[in-house]
């Protein structure tokens, strides 16, 4: 029996390439039946697995209808803030259950899991992203998409979503709209109460300090102006009433003088006397005598030289002069009427006339007649020094009224302008406010009739024609090389457990090949050797035959 060759065991060193392409030929056969076998099995489950349908929908931001110049929006904000905000609406926990149990999704999770980690899930399963311009700037879209094994579930899946996203935005906007509108509302009645306020403050302080005003000034400096020539007027007059006092008073006492000459020259008789003290305790005559007219003409020609004609003094001078004029004729004429002997009822008194010339009795009764009207115009007089003395007393005391309130002007003028510019202020915030509150207003009525930047769905999904999942003939493929791998790798560990020697590169360098016997195993030899014994046997059976 032949003895089995000495097999070299193989190192790491001997594990070359030809030594693996070698080790793969000899296990061709158990390499492709299994791969083809194990291809056949993973093809049969890609198969059986259930397709995947994805659905889209894009969102864009649609411009303001209404030019910007004539109304303003009061919601500014970016798409990725709106985004952040509405999503957060959007997607909470509440409303995607609602669209879950709506869509019947996720069946078999929600019988074993929580509903928060099928909401969970919803919500990872549902991306959002936002679409860049097309000139690269910022977003002005997003996307939303949705995969399921039902297309039309898919779609309608996401077009629900996008619907809650649109009317999410024009509530939102609505809503911020309406909120700034009240804002400005309760801010203006605020400033509406200040300025009402501030209005009332000025008003009183303006009536309490009435004829203080700085704006007074021009009108106070005039009443000054004319106080001090009505005080000189009144000073002149006084002037003028003390020379007619004085010339009356000198009047007067001439008139005496000529009264008590005139006296004496007709001696009357004691009984006459008495007559003379009943005559000068009668009433006096009123009408004016010469000297009196004489003396209104002095103080008109006075006036006129200071004033014009049409002054009011001059006119009534002038008037007194005529009024005057008037009296003398009529005294002229009672005094010619009274030249008689006046006669006492009782028979003690005797009759003038027989004692005394009728011209020194004209002559008594004139003098009489220019002493009492001396001392009637002289108690004139003394009534006019009282009432200029009042008047120049209230002329004095408005001219120290109207010089105090010029005096204070500043003080009023500092407070007035305090008051001023607080007014001002408020009345320039309170008319801010209002043309704020009406474009706040328009904004929100822009809001709610949609005409403002919103959220359009620009396309909607639609109804997928093939599936996206799974990628069949890439997993068929994937599955072939990866049963190929894997049979590859067995035949090799196969041939690596027998440590075979496999051919004449796994000798080192320095030796020398003499021969290449094919390898037998002693099976093999055995075999062989039964075969050899049986042909010799049948050779020499034949032999034997012949």
């Amino acid at each position: 029996m032949t003895p089995a060759p000495i097999q070299p065991p193989i190192t790491l060193g001997q594990f070359l390439p030809l030594s693996i392409a070698r080790m793969i030929w000899k296990r061709r056969y158990l390499i492709l039946c299994g791969s083809v076998v194990l291809t056949a099995i993973a093809g049969f489950f890609i198969k059986q697995m259930p397709n995947v349908y994805r659905a889209d929908a894009v969102i864009i931001v649609d411009s303001q209808k209404i030019p910007e110049k004539f109304v303003s929006s009061t919601v500014q904000a970016s798409l990725s803030d709106s985004m952040s905000a509405i999503s957060q609406q959007v997607l909470n926990s509440v409303k995607l259950e609602e669209v879950i149990r709506e869509f019947d999704l996720y069946p078999v999770e929600r019988k074993t899991k929580a509903i928060e980690e099928v909401v969970a899930q919803f919500r990872k399963d549902l991306p959002i992203t936002l679409e860049r311009s097309f000139g690269g700037g910022k977003p002005s879209a997003f996307r939303i998409t949705y995969e399921g094994t039902n297309a039309q579930l898919v779609v309608n899946v996401v077009n629900r979503v996008a619907d809650m996203f649109v009317h999410e935005n024009r509530k939102t906007r609505e809503s911020r709209a309406e909120g700034t509108s009240d804002f400005m509302s309760a801010r203006m009645a605020e400033s509406q109460k200040s300025l009402d306020r501030q209005e009332s403050n000025l008003s009183q302080f303006k009536m309490r300090w009435a004829g203080e005003l700085p704006q007074q000034e021009p009108a106070l400096l005039g009443a000054l102006n004319r106080l001090e020539v009505e005080l000189q007027g009144n000073r002149e007059a006084i002037t003028r009433a003390q020379q007619s006092k004085i010339l009356l008073e000198s009047t007067l006492r001439f008139a005496e003088s000529s009264l008590a000459a005139a006296l004496r020259s007709a001696e009357p008789p004691p009984v006459f006397q008495a007559a003379q003290s009943r005559t000068q305790n009668s009433e006096a005559i009123s009408a004016p005598v010469q000297l009196r007219s004489d003396l209104l003409r002095g103080r008109l020609a006075t006036l006129r030289r200071r004033y014009q004609d049409d002054h009011i003094e001059v006119r009534r001078l002038r008037n007194e002069i005529e009024e005057v004029v008037a009296e003398e004729q009529e005294a002229a004429k009672v005094a010619a009427a009274t030249v008689k002997p006046k006669t006492n009822a009782s028979a003690s008194q005797p009759v003038l006339s027989a004692t005394v010339s009728p011209q020194l009795i004209a002559e008594i009764n004139r003098e009489r007649e220019r002493i009492a009207n001396t001392k009637t115009q002289l108690e004139l007089i003394e009534r006019e020094f009282e009432a200029k003395g009042a008047e120049r007393q209230r002329i004095m005391r408005e001219i120290a009224d109207y010089q105090h309130r010029v005096e204070v002007l500043p003080i009023r003028e500092q407070q007035m302008a305090g008051l001023t510019r607080d007014y001002e202020n408020t009345k320039m915030e309170y008319r801010s406010l209002l043309d704020k509150k009406m474009s706040a207003v328009m904004a929100a009525d822009m809001e709610r009739q949609g005409q403002s930047e919103r959220f359009t769905i620009a396309d909607a999904a639609r109804l997928p024609e093939g599936h996206v999942k799974p990628k069949r003939t890439v997993m068929v493929l994937g599955a072939a090389l990866g049963s190929l791998l894997l049979c590859s790798l067995i035949g090799l560990g196969l041939e690596l457990r027998k440590n075979a020697f496999l051919g004449e590169w796994e000798l080192p360098p320095q030796v020398r090949v003499i021969g290449r016997i094919s390898y037998l195993d002693q099976r093999t030899m055995q075999v062989l050797s039964k075969t050899l014994l049986t042909v010799a046997l049948l050779v020499q059976t034949q032999r034997w035959s012949s």
